[in-house]
């Protein structure tokens, strides 16, 4: 079944004002696992500044592979089509650079995007991305930074904790480069969490369930 995350934004207009004067957006990554501690290398969305930003996603996640890794702050192209898998699901990456189901998997993990066998010509980098379930649109979340060989299998779990920060710019699909604010961590439960930025302090406020109620 698909859950649905959301991360609810809450600014006073003190604060908009000086987030607005850097030209600041805020800007939100998701975190995937391949073998060791989940990491965040992709941006998932950035919203326009606004006293009220949500940001909502479903655990509708996809595979695609790419042949090279995009550079820090460029946009993340890739070379096949997006192909939704769940999580215990396995496919194998064909000598065509299509998706195929793979029936047998030893190494598939119950919690992971599998890929059984790696069977392209070349050794390709893997994404993952999640699908708008309205647009049926995919934002890539995350690139492996090594390289799936020839013949090798992969497993890559979704976590669902987030990094939260504001910097210029629209930087939704590109590799993250840098971070102009500090950074807000949360692991998402399955209901609404209330953030908000104290820009004065230059920190995060504590995160909560409930709003702020700013007036």
């Amino acid at each position: 079944m698909t859950t649905r995350y959301t991360v609810q934004v809450e600014e006073t207009d003190s604060d908009i004002k000086a987030l607005h004067s850097n030209a600041y957006l805020l800007q939100i990554a998701k975190a995937v696992s391949s073998g060791g501690k989940p990491e965040f290398n992709v941006v998932y969305a950035s919203k326009l500044l606004a006293p009220n930003m949500n940001v909502q996603w479903s655990t509708i996640y996809g595979l695609n592979w790419a042949t090279e890794i995009p550079a820090q702050g460029a946009t993340v192209s890739y070379s096949g089509k997006w192909k939704q898998c769940n999580l215990g699901d396995s496919y194998t990456l064909t000598q065509d650079g299509v998706w195929a189901v793979a029936q047998e998997n030893a190494n598939a993990k119950d919690s992971a995007l599998n890929v059984a066998s790696n069977d392209y010509a070349v050794a390709v980098h893997v994404l993952v991305g999640v699908q708008d379930p309205n647009t049926k649109a995919w934002t890539p979340i995350w690139v492996g930074k090594n390289k799936l060989l020839k013949g090798s299998h992969g497993e890559y779990e979704p976590i669902e904790t987030v990094n939260i920060w504001y910097q210029q710019g629209d930087q939704t699909a590109t590799m993250i480069s840098n971070q102009a604010t500090s950074v807000q961590a949360y692991d998402m439960p399955q209901h609404p969490v209330y953030f908000s930025y104290d820009a004065t302090k230059g920190k995060w406020r504590t995160p909560q369930d409930n709003t702020f109620n700013f007036p």
